[in-house]
């Protein structure tokens, strides 16, 4: 969380039902989703997690080689969850400005510099 709050990392916000088996509201995300937004608004983005590939697991050979389906996922039953937890600023950081950030202004490669200042002046 230090490094969210200290603007050193990104969050993405994905893919609930794979750490909940609340589908589709995922409640029991509320406050880690809270605790991201109050550690730092500009570093949390949202992103779909198409095409909802199936959770992992170890594979026998048979099944490694069949066809396996995509799950199915409410997107917008997750999205008007979400939408509930935040504020309307909270919402436009994380599904415009921040994304409008990491992405189109070289953000990356300054936040990696950022860091590499960090770890060297606190050596």
């Amino acid at each position: 969380m230090d490094l969210v709050r200290g603007g050193y990392l990104y969050v993405k916000i994905s893919a609930p039902y794979r750490v909940s088996t609340l589908a589709p509201g995922y409640e029991d995300l509320k406050s880690l989703v809270r605790a991201l937004f109050d550690a730092n608004p500009r570093q949390i983005l949202w992103e779909s997690d198409w095409p909802h590939t199936p959770l992992m697991k170890v594979w026998t050979r048979e099944e490694a080689l069949q066809e396996t389906p995509y799950l199915e996922v409410d997107d917008l039953a997750w999205l008007e969850k979400l939408r509930s937890w935040v504020s309307d600023e909270e919402w436009h950081a994380m599904m415009v400005l921040n994304p409008q950030g990491l992405y189109m202004t070289g953000s990356a490669e300054m936040l990696a510099g950022q860091i590499d200042s960090k770890i060297v002046n606190d050596a």
